[in-house]
């Protein structure tokens, strides 16, 4: 039998069908199945993987935060003093930095989403979470996130905390979300001559 929504083979197939059994009913997947199938997406079910049509991407927040919100990075950037830093400044620097990624990045601040749904021979179905990255010539890695009952119950679980940000066109970050991941400045410390260092 093919899974013709996504061309499934037959041997695939069946262990899509063990896993979602065993996942409907609350008992351990079978981790040798599991792996089968993400194998199988990864290479000859590649078309299947990213057949999702609203093409879902997601910027890491946390990782461009650690890099980029900080006080030090913005005094280098833009040469500010760093007494006279304010929160309308950090928001400008930090949505600097993340319409970059979003225009530039290369895939390892911004991945792509894929909720890819598994379906049994029965008909019934999960949601097998997957983030793409690209890293450089070595090219797409699959970050695979686990079953989820829901295409809302993965993308809910893979923003707790702001760890990743979904975006689209329109998609504007609150400030209170870059205040709250904002590294604050330490002490400033006094160097000899007197003046304050930006940390």
């Amino acid at each position: 039998m093919i899974n013709t929504i996504h061309n499934v083979p037959e041997a695939i197939q069946k262990s899509y069908d063990s896993v979602l059994e065993n996942f409907r009913s609350r008992r351990p997947v079978s981790q040798e199945h599991l792996d089968e199938i993400q194998t199988w997406l990864e290479v000859d079910g590649w078309d299947a993987l990213i057949a999702d049509p609203e093409e879902l991407m997601a910027i890491r927040l946390h990782h461009v935060a650690e890099l980029e919100f900080r006080d030090s990075e913005l005094c280098a950037n833009l040469g500010m003093d760093p007494l006279s830093v304010t929160d309308s400044d950090r928001l400008s620097w930090a949505r600097q930095c993340i319409d970059w990624v979003r225009n530039n990045d290369d895939g390892y601040k911004l991945v792509s989403v894929f909720p890819h749904r598994l379906t049994a021979t029965d008909g019934s179905h999960a949601i097998l979470g997957c983030l793409v990255e690209i890293h450089g010539q070595a090219g797409p890695v699959c970050k695979w996130q686990g079953l989820w009952n829901t295409r809302r119950e993965f993308l809910e679980a893979i923003s707790v905390g702001h760890e990743y940000w979904l975006i689209s066109e329109k998609d504007v970050i609150p400030n209170e979300v870059i205040l709250s991941l904002w590294q604050k400045p330490n002490k400033k410390k006094t160097t000899r001559s007197g003046a304050k260092k930006c940390d």
